[in-house]
């Protein structure tokens, strides 16, 4: 006979006792809804993180999100993957999910143009461009979680009746940590929403068949619920054999037969799962047709490397992580939010990894061989909705976008709520101590994750730490460093080598290393580094398809710093020919044409550029290219002027030095000293702010041999001084522009520069006080904010040296690599004598 006791028992024990359980219950369910919702409110203060910055938010670092900002129509939503518009690489059908972003954008919107510094970003390192406050997204995420707590209660209170066991079910359920992440990020909605609305779909279905009172209302309710989990998340399609299964063991403990009870629901199962399993497919089949994602979608081999795996192939390492994830459901006191490709290594069938993770399914699979024949029918939905609901995201059917991620746990790891209900039932006191200890700990782990998902700074150095080897969290964690004020560029380049320690073909980790050290002009290293970078990307189609642009673009960048413009010109034709973004498309073209350029090849130039033009269109670079041309067939004012204007008004790339050039000797040949002057000037500041020392020094130089008094060239001439610590060489400079221009401000930054290296650190302080805070900005001027910072420590003002840091840092996160060290080394620098300071005061005490 099988263990069922139900809302029948209930009653009749209500008739005989005049009490009800259910009202019994009610206090200490309030309580239990109140300890999970005041175990997560540390999320109310955080922000949008990690791919909630893609998905979920309505301005994105592409740009507006289409689907949450814009005004799309209903039918958009069926018809566009989720990320549409700003992430490539999506194709879930989620619109529910997505309609739900909206609907709070449009009632919660800040009102305020972008871009705007948000002040959920405690990171505040560059521009943000979310303009949504970010809390109202958390509250929806953990109501539904605590509602997601309270359909747990109703559904094992359908088994067990009211009592202990659905409470410590519910309670379970509420503070089991590996639901943390889904409860924490936004985009966690998309399990919330799926749960919520298949477990109202079930409750429904079974009080159907409870209470016949408007039986027709409630199975419509059903299916439109289930249509709701359907739409939430496409895994949710496993909720369709959920009504069916509960009523079929309940019936069996009121003594029918399987047979006799699915015959019995046949017309309210075509309702509730076969009329919302027709539409879903009838909906999934036209999104894979009109959105496309079914022919474009690829996983990268870090994200999933079993994505391209054949099934025989792939099989032993799902089972392996499937046995993982079935650990971590009795043991989540270590939740990360990111797994990869380092984390679980691909196995074979003789691996022991293998028969460690098929064991842990057997013997769960055992389980429920037992409460099948002992008659325990929650035990035994329990274990079949792990096999259930896990086979569709196990990479075991169909792969999947991701090889494991803890939040694909919130909905299978219901079986430990359900032998919970189980145990409580036999043991009270022992489950009321055991999960009570289990809970106390699953809650502080719930409070410290919420604080840690607060900004994407705090949650990545955690699981960095956590999960050290996830390339994906250590290169997430490289990319913070980089943002933080003032940049760790020694962190960033610590995590980048701890990523090519795990994985040695790491083509990103290897590009942004080699990039780094370009900035440090290490120009050999990262040339080779990036040489490497394209051999490794081309090894897998999907991912040189993916990222092999990107590659060969930063490739070609270093060739050029090094001069070698001849291999730096083949890998740009190769680029061309890997179908790149249109933004590295227009990158390539015009770096070809510079370099036709300065060949003299006018012939291919002009071949080119019909051919650019017909691909990219019109471009104002493609405008200089023309005006390039004409001023150097003939040396005409008005060639030269147009050129002038044109190079004027594009963007500063280091192509445009020989713009520059050809404009000095057309205005040379033309007999305008002045003209020249100004456009070897203009090439100079070009040159500095790309940071080529060599061709700025050139360009100043003969500036001043056309013109002794060019105050720009002297200017150009200092910073490279101090750059090279040529105290002397600033000394005379600054005499001899002094004499032609005594009042220049610039001038007097260098005059404070000059006083703090000879050791003057209090007139250096005071004299950049009063220069920096009224100058604009420009890049080579934070050389002279670091001096700023290091006058005042020295003279021991180590409140104000800290705030000029921070300031500096702030509004230019991008600075390169050598000068953010130097801030770096300050920073430390300024901590340190505050430290000092503080245990002095305190001995002094």
């Amino acid at each position: 006979m099988t263990h069922v006791r139900g809302e029948a028992g209930e009653r009749a024990e209500d008739r005989r006792s005049g009490i009800s359980p259910a009202r019994i219950d009610r206090p200490w369910l309030a309580a239990v809804l109140l300890v999970v919702f005041a175990v997560y409110l540390p999320v109310f203060r955080n922000g949008f993180t990690y791919d909630d910055r893609s998905f979920a938010a309505a301005y994105t670092m592409m740009g507006p999100n289409p689907m949450v900002v814009g005004d799309p129509s209903l039918a958009e939503y069926f018809t566009r993957p989720m990320g549409y518009g700003v992430e490539p690489l999506s194709r879930g059908f989620r619109p529910l999910t997505v309609l739900s972003y909206a609907m709070l954008h449009k009632a919660f919107r800040s009102r305020i143009d972008p871009p705007v510094r948000h002040p959920d970003y405690p990171e505040h390192t560059v521009m943000q461009e979310w303009t949504d406050p970010a809390w109202p997204h958390h509250a929806a995420n953990l109501l539904l979680h605590v509602l997601g707590t309270l359909l747990v209660y109703a559904l094992v209170r359908r088994f067990a009746g009211a009592g202990m066991a659905p409470l410590l079910a519910a309670l379970v359920f509420g503070l089991h940590a590996v639901r943390s992440d889904p409860v924490c990020s936004i985009v966690g909605r998309a399990e919330l929403l799926a749960f919520d609305c298949g477990g109202l779909a079930a409750l429904l279905y079974l009080s159907a068949w409870d209470r016949p009172v408007r039986r027709r209302a409630k199975l419509l309710a059903a299916a439109v619920a289930m249509c709701g989990a359907l739409l939430a998340k496409e895994s949710a399609l496993a909720w369709l054999a959920v009504p069916v299964l509960a009523t079929a063991l309940l019936d069996r403990g009121r003594g029918r037969s399987l047979r006799e009870s699915l015959w019995r629901q046949r017309y309210a199962a075509a309702v509730v799962v076969l009329v919302p399993a027709l539409l879903f497919a009838g909906s999934y089949w036209n999104f894979l047709g009109r959105s496309g994602v079914a022919d474009s979608f690829a996983v990268t081999r870090q994200a999933n490397p079993l994505f391209h795996l054949a099934w025989f192939e792939r099989l032993p390492t799902a089972v392996m992580v499937w046995g993982y994830a079935l650990g971590k459901t009795l043991w989540p006191f270590s939740p990360a939010s990111d797994y990869g490709r380092c984390v679980f290594a691909v196995v074979g069938y003789g691996d022991l990894r293998f028969f460690a993770g098929l064991s842990a399914l057997c013997a769960l699979a055992g389980l429920g061989w037992w409460a099948a024949k002992r008659g325990q029918a929650l035990l035994l939905l329990g274990v079949v909705l792990w096999f259930g609901f896990g086979v569709i995201t196990a990479n075991l059917v169909v792969p999947i976008e991701t090889i494991f991620g803890e939040r694909l746990c919130y909905t299978p790891a219901l079986w430990v709520s359900c032998a919970v209900a189980v145990a409580a039932s036999r043991w009270p006191r022992a489950s009321v101590l055991s999960v009570g200890l289990w809970c106390a700990v699953g809650a502080t782990v719930c409070v410290q994750r919420g604080f840690e998902w607060h900004d994407n700074g705090s949650l990545f150095a955690a699981d960095a730490e956590r999960q050290p080897r996830s390339i994906g969290m250590q290169m997430n964690m490289a990319r913070v460093a980089r943002l933080r004020i003032p940049p760790d560029w020694q962190l960033r380049e610590r995590h980048l080598l701890r990523i090519l320690d795990l994985d040695p073909a790491a083509y990103l980790a290897r590009s942004e290393l080699a990039l780094d050290w370009s900035d440090e002009r290490r120009l050999p290293e990262a040339e080779q580094m990036l040489a490497q970078a394209v051999l490794d990307v081309r090894r897998d189609p999907v991912e040189a398809r993916l990222f092999g642009a990107e590659i060969l673009a930063n490739h070609a960048a270093v060739l050029l710093r090094q001069g070698r413009n001849d291999q730096a010109f083949l890998r740009y034709q190769e680029l061309l020919a890997a179908d790149p973004s249109p933004e590295l498309a227009r990158m390539a073209w015009n770096a070809l044409l510079w370099l036709l350029q300065e060949r003299g090849d006018g012939a291919a130039v002009r071949g080119l550029l019909d051919r650019a033009q017909a691909q990219i269109g019109p471009t104002p670079a493609l405008d200089v290219h023309r005006a390039l041309l004409a001023c150097v067939a003939r040396s005409a004012p008005e060639a030269a002027e147009q050129l002038e204007s044109k190079l004027a008004a594009l963007q500063q790339v280091q192509a445009c030095l020989f713009g520059w050039e050809v404009l000095a000797k057309a205005w040379n040949d033309l007999g305008r000293a002045e003209r020249q002057r100004a456009a070897l000037e203009q090439g100079a500041v070009v040159a500095l702010r790309l940071d080529l020392p060599e061709r700025a020094r050139v360009f100043a130089e003969r500036a001043v041999g056309v013109a002794a008094n060019s105050l720009v060239a002297h200017r150009v001439l200092l910073w490279l001084a101090w750059a090279g610590d040529d105290v002397a060489g600033a000394r005379q400079l600054l005499s001899r522009a002094h004499g032609f221009a005594p009042g220049d401000p610039q001038l007097g930054v260098h005059v404070a520069l000059l006083e703090l290296a000879e050791g003057r650190p209090d007139r250096a302080a005071a004299l950049l006080g009063r220069l920096l805070p009224r100058m604009p900005r420009f890049p080579e001027l934070h050389r002279a904010w670091l001096a700023w910072g290091e006058a005042l420590l020295r003279i021991g003002d180590t409140a104000t040296a800290a705030r000029v840091v921070h300031r500096a840092c702030a509004e230019a996160p991008a600075m390169r690599v050598p000068l953010g060290k130097q801030f770096l080394a300050l920073h430390r620098r300024i901590d340190e004598a505050v430290a000092m300071r503080g245990d002095r005061g305190t001995r002094n005490r």
